[in-house]
């Protein structure tokens, strides 16, 4: 994370931290832009849109990182200010790049001036909601947490990864770790797996042929003969330490996301990855809940 940035997220967390504020509204995904509609319909709509609303990648179908709302000032009530994440556009010079808990709780709210052509502060605005987003997801995921293994993962692969209580274990050793979600009344499963190579993994390549391995081992089909795999049609998007990609079932129907960590511990890789299985449902907050536990 850029110095700026978190130098920018210190002082968001010690604004109007004392106020007693309503808790926010809609969802952690959308972002509301404050705007006259002339200065949006212009060309600013699209730049939101290419900076926030990009495909999210690893993922087979389009989804938007973010869910993008414009509202004129004339509509901005009381309501809309309780908003997660809110960025208010003027042709005044008073570029405020962050404010948290303005109007509610939790919240992030920035004010900028309309510029047609710089889009500095959107991408600088785009990567602390980036940082927020992680934040609050592993924030929320630590409240049903089992400490109990957490304690025994970073005793055991050296790794700080949030597991719900929600999940069965099935495999606990030095060599595997394991945990299931699939609830009954659902068509959904999650499988959380962290393994280690007792070599330096840098070259994606075989980082992802070790993790193929393990799910061809592991997750195995009702059907004999059925196995997960990385899918070979779709290349799984890469950058630093995290992978996305597509698996599938070999033999079989199902398929769906999964991202990856890699952490470089003395002369080991740990690798912890997370799948999903949710036909119905976005795949956005499932591979964005990964990143921020994993």
């Amino acid at each position: 994370m850029n110095k700026a940035i978190i130098f920018w997220l210190v002082l968001l967390i010690s604004c109007n931290s004392n106020k007693t504020l309503p808790s926010s509204t809609g969802s952690l995904f959308e972002v509301l832009f404050v705007v006259d509609d002339n200065i949006w319909e212009i060309n600013l709509r699209e730049r939101v849109y290419n900076i926030f609303a990009a495909n999210l990648d690893g993922i087979n179908k389009a989804e938007q990182q973010y869910d993008i709302i414009q509202v004129n000032y004339s509509e901005f009530n009381d309501f809309l200010k309780r908003h997660n994440n809110i960025v208010l556009i003027t042709n005044e010079d008073n570029d405020r790049v962050g404010n948290k808990n303005m109007w509610a709780k939790p919240q992030l709210c920035f004010q900028i001036q309309y510029d047609e052509k710089e889009n500095r502060n959107l991408h600088k605005i785009k990567k602390i909601l980036d940082f927020n987003v992680l934040t609050r997801l592993r924030t929320q995921e630590s409240k049903s947490s089992n400490h109990e293994i957490e304690e025994y993962l970073l005793n055991t692969f050296q790794t700080q990864i949030v597991i719900s209580k929600k999940y069965q274990i099935l495999k606990k050793d030095s060599s595997l770790f394991w945990a299931t979600f699939n609830p009954q009344d659902k068509e959904q499963i999650e499988h959380v797996l962290i393994f280690k190579s007792n070599k330096i993994l840098r070259d994606k390549q075989l980082l992802l042929e070790k993790t193929d391995s393990v799910f061809s081992k592991y997750l195995l089909g009702a059907k004999e003969g059925t196995y997960v795999k990385i899918e070979p049609l779709y290349t799984p998007f890469c950058s630093d330490d995290i992978c996305k990609g597509i698996w599938r079932l070999q033999n079989g129907f199902m398929g769906g996301p999964f991202l990856l960590k890699s952490y470089h511990i003395k002369s080991n890789t740990i690798i912890a990855v997370g799948l999903i299985f949710d036909p119905s449902s976005k795949k956005r907050d499932y591979v964005k809940k990964f990143e921020a536990i994993l």
